[in-house]
């Protein structure tokens, strides 16, 4: 290895799409359209010409593959040219993946490392007395939903924080709460990976240390890359109708409107789409008639969002055939329904492999 290289990345996933992450975002800032061209533009000494070829030490083609880490000197260098690149790479989320099964991971200590907005939001004085300690404040719906309307990733890190912490108390419920707000943050957030054409190693990552070690009460989580990023396009193409979603500096604004669209308050067609779906996993034997129909109600709503969404048509609220005869389900009570455009879909945006269309079917052939 030359003196110009870095060392190697142990192959940590995590690792990976962070320097992978940091480098197209060096790219992006730059308005370089190559890794070849950040190289040449931010260390042209290492170029030169032998027998009728360039010779350079592609040292940021190992980045935008993510084989090598970039030394202090190095990041340091770049956030000159590229402010913000250097908390891109050592974002507190990245060591948080990392370390999140070691018992000795200090939830409190953790979130200080985030936004003091984030830190204002979770952290609570222990004692009245002066310079008390701060530590974790129990989780809670509305603080949940405080971290979603910030749509970034310390309010990521911030809810992962909790669903440890949750995990480690043995508490399901909360665990589960925060597993289906990790996801829906993650349809937010993860526009911008899908813009530095990260958007399937990001999904594959959260869904692996995070969504697939939630205890869903409908069995295992079943989303697959394809229907991620399917719901992740048409989301934020319903917030921002532009052709690039990501041209706007009213970013708040755009994450309030998509956790209107989550949350049904433009049609339950959406709330329902773009909920995490799990396969049943009926390991103690054959299903009971009530645990048959929750999963199939689940289904069945989920298959019905989609063809909403498939076909551009929006549903304001699921209709009976939704609904598994003979069993009964909590309906929700139709509030006042804001209006929409629903989105076009074209092209390869909606792959014919995707979850959607191995259990989406609509209208429900079984019958209870």
């Amino acid at each position: 290895m030359s003196s110009l290289d870095t060392g190697d990345i142990k192959r940590d996933p995590v690792d990976v799409l962070r320097v992978r992450y940091w480098c197209a975002g060096v790219m992006k800032a730059l308005e370089c359209g190559s890794a070849y061209q950040v190289e040449l533009r931010l260390e042209p000494g290492h170029f030169r010409r032998e027998n009728g070829h360039t010779i350079y030490p592609n040292k940021w083609g190992r980045y935008a593959r993510g084989e090598h880490k970039p030394r202090v000197a190095q990041v340091r260098k770049v956030e000159e040219q590229a402010p913000g690149s250097a908390r891109e790479l050592n974002h507190p989320l990245w060591a948080i993946l990392q370390v999140m099964d070691k018992k000795s991971l200090a939830m409190a200590e953790w979130m200080n490392r985030l936004d003091p907005a984030v830190q204002a939001c979770v952290l609570t004085l222990k004692h009245d007395c002066f310079g008390a300690p701060r530590v974790l404040a129990p989780f809670s719906t509305r603080q949940g939903q405080k971290l979603l309307r910030r749509g970034d990733l310390d309010a990521l890190a911030a809810l992962i924080l909790y669903w440890i912490d949750a995990r480690r108390r043995g508490s399901l419920d909360e665990q589960e709460e925060l597993g289906g707000m990790i996801y829906r943050l993650l349809l937010i957030v993860g526009l911008d990976f899908y813009k530095r054409r990260l958007c399937t190693e990001f999904f594959t990552l959260f869904r692996t240390r995070i969504l697939d070690r939630t205890p869903w009460k409908i069995g295992s989580f079943a989303v697959d890359t394809s229907t991620f990023e399917t719901s992740l396009f048409i989301l934020n193409r319903l917030a921002h109708s532009s052709d690039d979603p990501g041209k706007t500096p009213q970013w708040r604004k755009r994450v309030r409107k998509m956790l209107e669209l989550l949350s049904g308050k433009t049609g339950f067609d959406l709330l329902f789409a773009m909920q995490p779906f799990c396969l049943p996993s009926w390991d103690a034997g054959p299903p009971t008639r009530d645990d048959w129909a929750y999963w199939e109600d689940h289904r069945r709503h989920w298959a019905w969002g989609w063809d909403c969404v498939l076909r551009g048509k929006i549903g304001k609220f699921p209709p009976d055939e939704a609904r598994v005869p003979g069993w009964r389900y909590p309906r929700r009570r139709a509030d006042t329904i804001c209006s929409r455009q629903p989105p076009s879909l074209s092209g390869d945006e909606c792959k014919k492999e995707a979850v959607i269309f191995q259990y989406g079917e609509w209208p429900p052939s079984i019958t209870g």
